[in-house]
């Protein structure tokens, strides 16, 4: 539920003989306040999402690389850079960004850019957070025999 935020605003204005006027405003802005929040391990996320072979040093990095505004640059610098730090190869990263990909924890924006899931990962303020996350749609579901699956796509 946005919260009120109440303020004054006064404007002050001169005639041309130099005589003030003000002018007393009451402002109400509603502030959406951040949701309560529950820590989850990069390793749970693994499990949940089912990605193979352990990846979340990797999306550590990643993380790490990320912008306020949610993108990452994952160029062929980039992916060295986190094979060196890891003592993996270029390959292996490359591999992960593609799962990624394809489980839709990040999406690609053009040739090297990509945006990671605002529903899963975010830096920033609450405000900014929710203008990103409203690009993104997170969907949970299960099939016939209660096994979840967790997308996200996104909105346009």
């Amino acid at each position: 539920m946005p919260k009120k935020l109440h303020y004054q605003e006064i404007e002050k204005t001169f005639d041309s003989d130099g005589n003030m006027t003000e002018q007393t405003n009451l402002k109400i802005v509603k502030v959406e306040q951040e949701p309560a929040y529950v820590k989850l391990y990069l390793r749970d996320l693994s499990r949940i999402q089912e990605l193979p072979g352990r990846p979340e040093h990797i999306i550590f990095q990643l993380i790490l690389a990320m912008g306020y505004d949610g993108e990452i640059t994952i160029n062929k610098r980039l992916k060295k850079k986190i094979a060196d730090n890891l003592g993996l190869s270029e390959g292996r990263v490359a591999n992960v960004v593609s799962i990624l990909l394809k489980k839709e924890i990040i999406k690609k924006i053009d040739r090297t850019t990509y945006m990671m899931n605002p529903d899963l990962f975010a830096k920033g303020s609450w405000r900014d957070i929710t203008k990103l996350r409203s690009k993104f749609e997170l969907v949970v579901s299960y099939d016939s025999e209660g096994k979840r699956k967790i997308t996200g796509k996104e909105v346009k």
